[in-house]
């Protein structure tokens, strides 16, 4: 698939949008918007450009987020949630289960004890029922 520079600039504009502003909650047609291109090419070229589908960045960065607070604050889960673009808290434990295998306090109780070795980027290294890095879930295909 052939993308212009200027689609990749669009394109690299919807990213940094999506990435800076994780508690937003943004439309796929307001995105294609910013991008200057259809829903269908919006999300075909993001794919292409980046590796990752658009809503499988925002979700794998969202996670990203809520793990590096969760070691670094001492805010609850629910604020943690509504800083990380989750309307309600249950959503991100759900997301942050499924993705690390382990509930958000677990995870704190974790990397507090020094179970669970967190680097600065949020990426989990433990050998276990904890996934070793939140990378791991980019490996997966999510359909949005």
């Amino acid at each position: 698939m052939f993308i212009s520079q200027e689609q990749l600039t669009n394109l690299e504009r919807v990213r940094l949008l999506i990435v800076q502003n994780l508690h937003s909650h943004y439309s796929i047609e307001y995105l294609a918007g910013v991008a200057l291109m259809s829903r269908s090419k919006l999300v075909r070229c993001y794919r292409a450009s980046f590796g990752i589908a658009l809503y499988a960045q925002l979700k794998y960065n969202r996670l990203q987020r809520a793990a590096t607070l969760l070691v670094e604050s001492d805010l609850s889960v629910k604020q943690i949630a509504k800083k990380c673009g989750y309307r309600h808290a249950g959503n991100l434990s759900t997301a942050f289960r499924n993705h690390f295998g382990v509930t958000p306090l677990m995870f704190r109780l974790l990397a507090a004890s020094g179970e669970l070795a967190v680097d600065q980027k949020g990426n989990s290294h433990q050998p276990g029922n904890v996934r070793h890095s939140i990378s791991a879930g980019k490996k997966r295909r999510n359909r949005y």
